[in-house]
């Protein structure tokens, strides 16, 4: 809420275009006198309700419509293609916000283009609040970013304030990465040494694979083993009616989708 902006608080024709857009457009107050610098939060002859989410940083001279604010800030990450932005603000009467020149929240203004004479469509009083909002792809940008504010006056009968605060946080989506399963190791003991025809076949907390059979090594036929868990008893004889009888019984791990 203290950040550090350039304040245009002297306009009463349309700005060029790149002041929300453009890093390189002039806000120096020593170059360009209709700008100044100062902290948030920002404010001018506060009458009503006002509530700010912190102390006063500027007190704004109320002469004209709009008031217009940019503000800078370096991200060392990319953001993913869908990033979140979380406003707490305090907007008296009305205020667009732009993030590298793309509109990402409008608050008590009307639809369509947004000109210095509009006028906000209601008084408010200032109170923190909070919004989130989804923005698309390639709006924020590894490195030096702009957000640009506009605030609007509502110029209705017994509104004499304007208050601007904000405070920007980023979310990134993130998905997940689940631990790689342990090595699938299948093991094979008998149970019983008196029992010739029962087997114990176990692999663990590895997922994902099916146990097979073959009454032969090299195959040709393999068949999943019905009812299977990583832990199960398998009879030799009986278990696999489709392989028939067998002396011989030969079990391996198959990776499901592989």
């Amino acid at each position: 809420m203290n950040q550090v902006w350039r304040l245009d608080e002297s306009e009463t024709t349309d700005l060029d275009p790149s002041w929300k857009s453009s890093l390189s457009f002039v806000d120096n107050p020593a170059v360009n006198f209709n700008w100044a610098e100062a902290p948030g939060v920002f404010s001018a002859s506060q009458t009503g309700t006002f509530r700010p989410c912190q102390p006063v940083g500027f007190s704004m001279s109320l002469f004209d419509i709009t008031f217009y604010f940019r503000t800078k800030f370096n991200l060392s990450t990319n953001f993913g293609p869908n990033p979140s932005l979380r406003f707490t603000y305090l907007v008296d009467d009305g205020a667009v916000f732009y993030l590298n020149g793309t509109e990402v929240f409008r608050k008590n203004l009307p639809a369509g283009q947004i000109v210095f004479n509009t006028l906000a469509t209601q008084v408010t009083d200032a109170t923190c609040a909070t919004v989130s909002t989804n923005i698309g792809p390639g709006i924020l940008v590894k490195g030096v970013n702009l957000l640009a504010v506009e605030l609007h006056y509502s110029n209705q009968a017994g509104d004499s304030d304007m208050a601007l605060g904000v405070a920007l946080d980023i979310g990134i989506p993130i998905t997940p990465t689940p631990p790689p399963d342990p090595p699938a190791i299948l093991h094979i003991a008998r149970p019983d040494p008196n029992d010739p025809n029962t087997v114990n076949l176990w692999w663990g907390n590895t997922h994902g694979f099916a146990l097979e059979a073959a009454n032969s090594p090299t195959g040709p036929r393999w068949i999943q083993v019905p009812n299977m868990a990583t832990n199960m008893l398998i009879s030799v004889t009986n278990s696999m009616p489709v392989l028939g009888s067998s002396s011989t019984r030969f079990y391996r791990l198959h990776k499901v989708g592989f």
